[in-house]
């Protein structure tokens, strides 16, 4: 081993291992996020090696199992990144953001700048001091690296050539890189005095970026659970489109509306589960398969016989087995779901919020029972209706599901006519023959007996079932002519949201 080779230190950047398949994911996530290059930007103005920081960051949040490097293995100039990555690490708080990042490209990224921006206002303000001594070491180590590079191209020319001029030279910088090396020692010992000084602020403060990095985690997760729809999509989405989507789904309004779709969610789901017990109440014939909850006695009694028992095993692995046929009592919406939304301006704010969260939540269940779905946003007599329609199994029911949460007219007037005439276009079409209609209102509009007559008649004629449902308000006045059943936006957290979930 030559004197260079003894002067030249650890060169490793990264305090967590990482492979060529990490390296990759992560430079194609900072190349599509903004968000990301904008934080890395603003960190590198505080600390030098802040773009390394970030990828460690992200590696200790995405791998399934991060290893990391030893204080010794890493280049001086970066063991300060190291320091951060180990207050990291023991916090409580990143064990619980792992929980939400692990192998999840999304979720990773998104804590990933949301921790690193934390870091970063933490470097520019409480640890401005370290942040400045560990930019001197790696100032240094590039010197010493540069004077080495340069002793290694005398030497070789040196002795190729057995020129005394450049032998005088690679001494030269030889006795420069053993200056350089000094000096680093000396720098990454003030570095260490100020850490262990200050250990107590650094971990305080990279606690306080933890944990605003967990609460956004924790948003973003209850954000895109409530929005479970078309998950599939998600998952397709290149990570700059996900991150965006995120978001989004982040602001106020559409937090609200993850909340009662959630909420929704969890008594349809409640409410299938009790039809489905319900439907095993009734006998209804005899047949045959292997289900053991309905075998016949008859079948049964085999198995107490040590010969019948291989027959009674035969019989159940081919299916042929004597059971129970059963046929539930319970009326089963089958047809798709035509949802009508009220945009005019009294709907604006917590109205429009609770209206739209409805809607997703029944498009939410029209997907999970595979049927059809339209939302027909209306508003006065002369507003153009917006109609969204989406057939079962629909590949883009996520950007479908966010424009219609998106869009709102935010009209002067009430007309009821025009959306149910809509309604009925649509319910005469074969894809949605014998739909259920949702109409969703804070109020009254004037509906003309001739239409109201028509109305009713190609109702029954089309056999289609009309629910209401009440936006903060008390009208029942129109909506009773030509709903089957009226509940309030406020009981549809409770049982008395079973009507509309029965449908």
């Amino acid at each position: 081993m030559s004197i260079l080779d003894k002067l030249l230190p650890h060169n490793e950047r990264q305090v967590v291992r990482s492979d060529s398949m990490d390296t990759r994911i992560f430079t194609e996530l900072r190349e599509q996020s903004g968000n990301l290059q904008k934080v890395e930007k603003e960190g590198t103005e505080s600390l030098t090696t802040f773009p390394p920081l970030t990828q460690d960051i992200w590696s200790s949040l995405f791998k399934f199992s991060p290893e990391f490097r030893k204080s010794e293995e890493i280049a001086p100039s970066h063991r300060f990144n190291a320091t951060l990555v180990d207050k990291m690490t023991q916090m409580q708080q990143y064990r619980e953001l792992r929980i939400h990042t692990r192998l999840d490209e999304m979720h990773s990224a998104l804590a990933t700048v949301a921790l690193a921006g934390e870091m970063a206002k933490t470097l520019k303000e409480e640890l401005k001091e370290q942040a400045e001594q560990a930019n001197i070491a790696d100032l240094i180590q590039q010197e010493l690296q540069r004077a080495i590079e340069a002793a290694q191209s005398y030497q070789e020319i040196a002795d190729k050539s057995g020129n005394q001029d450049f032998q005088k030279k690679a001494d030269e910088s030889v006795k420069s890189t053993q200056l350089y090396r000094t000096q680093l020692q000396q720098a990454e010992a003030m570095l260490e005095q100020s850490c262990e000084a200050s250990a107590n602020k650094i971990r305080g403060s990279v606690r306080a970026a933890t944990d605003s990095a967990l609460k956004d985690a924790k948003d973003i997760s209850e954000a895109m659970d409530g929005w479970s729809l078309g998950n599939g999509e998600l998952q397709k989405m290149p990570i700059e489109q996900k991150l965006e989507l995120a978001k989004r789904l982040q602001t106020k309004k559409f937090k609200l509306m993850a909340q009662v779709i959630g909420r929704m969610r969890r008594l349809a789901v409640h409410k299938q589960k009790t039809k489905l017990n319900q439907s095993r109440d009734e006998i209804h014939n005899v047949g045959i398969g292997n289900d053991l909850s309905r075998v016949l006695p008859i079948e049964l009694v085999q198995l107490r016989h040590p010969i019948l028992k291989a027959e009674f095993k035969r019989k159940s692995v081919e299916g042929k087995l004597m059971q129970y046929e059963l046929k539930g009592t319970e009326k089963q919406g089958k047809g798709p779901i035509v949802v009508c939304v009220d945009n005019s301006s009294s709907m604006s704010g917590d109205r429009e919020t609770w209206s739209k969260a409805v809607a997703l939540a029944l498009l939410e269940i029209a997907t999970m029972q595979k049927r059809g779905f339209a939302c027909i946003h209306f508003g006065g007599q002369s507003d153009a209706l917006e109609t969204i329609e989406i057939e079962p199994g629909e590949k883009d029911i996520l950007n479908n599901a966010i424009k219609t949460a998106e869009f709102f007219l935010n009209a002067g007037g009430t007309a009821f006519e025009p959306a149910l005439s809509q309604a009925l276009e649509l319910i005469s079409k074969q894809n949605f023959k014998k739909a259920d209609v949702v109409f969703i209102t804070d109020g009254n509009a004037p509906i003309g007996p001739k239409f109201l007559s028509g109305f009713l008649d190609s109702k029954k004629s089309k056999e289609f079932r009309v629910f209401g449902v009440l936006i903060q308000s008390h009208n029942t006045e129109t909506l009773k002519k030509f709903s089957d059943e009226i509940v309030d936006v406020a009981e549809l957290l409770d049982a008395e949201a079973e009507p509309l979930l029965e449908i």
